[in-house]
């Protein structure tokens, strides 16, 4: 089963952890249940964005029993990305429009639906033309990983809930046309405090090539993310 990409909705992300944090300026007297579906996501997502920075972590699990881990740490203009299942892993670093890859063969095979020996195991430059560049070039920086991520439809409160510990407003929604899987069903978890970040949330996705469910959830708000270039590399063709 080739995998889709980095840690985005549009690209069917993945991802779970058992900590979650906020920032300490997360209170208010304003319940998010106050405000309609639609209104609520747009200021998590904007909120999101003005955080800086943020750790995705979690986990997609496949119908055939695969799964696939990762950790993103995911700021304006950089990010670095583990993942690791079923025999493959990678690591992805995006500095501005540069993107280095490190993966194994079956890494590769599964991504592409080639074999890359010559790639396998050391840093790879990434062409632009490459469909491996563009969602995670695109996928990984946070503006954009805050669009996928509030980008659905239908979206419907249902309510305050309990998720890792942590209060939250639970909406329901599903994946746009413009997505991979449209209609698929995806929840959402929003903090009940201003200002409203996401905690994290669930997706189910079912279609010709793939069945999966996948989790997860946001930490480390505004960390600083720094990620270095490695010294040596082969460039893709």
């Amino acid at each position: 089963m080739k995998r889709r990409g980095p840690l985005t909705v549009a690209c069917l992300l993945s991802l779970v952890t058992a900590g979650l944090s906020l920032p300490a300026n997360a209170a208010s007297t304003s319940p998010a249940t106050h405000f309609s579906a639609t209104a609520l996501l747009a200021k998590s997502e904007a909120a999101t964005v003005a955080a800086g920075s943020v750790r995705v972590t979690g986990l997609e699990t496949f119908s055939n029993g695969s799964k696939w881990a990762s950790v993103l740490d995911s700021a304006a203009d950089e990010s670095t990305q583990t993942g690791k299942g079923s025999g493959q892993h990678e690591i992805v670093l995006v500095i501005g429009p540069k993107v280095f890859i490190y993966g194994n063969e079956l890494y590769y095979l599964s991504a592409t639906g080639k074999e890359n020996p010559k790639f396998a195991d050391r840093w790879v430059l990434v062409n632009s033309s490459s469909s491996l560049y563009h969602y995670n070039q695109t996928g990984e920086l946070l503006n954009s990983l805050a669009k996928s991520v509030f980008d659905v439809s239908s979206p419907k409160l249902e309510g305050v809930v309990k998720y890792y510990g942590h209060q939250a407003v639970k909406i329901s929604a599903k994946l746009p046309t413009s997505s991979s899987a449209p209609g698929s069903p995806q929840t959402i978890y929003i903090s009940t405090t201003a200002p409203y970040l996401p905690l994290g949330y669930s997706l189910r996705v079912s279609s010709d090539d793939e069945a999966l469910t996948a989790k997860a959830t946001f930490s480390k708000w505004g960390e600083t993310v720094k990620v270095v270039a490695p010294t040596t590399y082969a460039s893709a063709s």
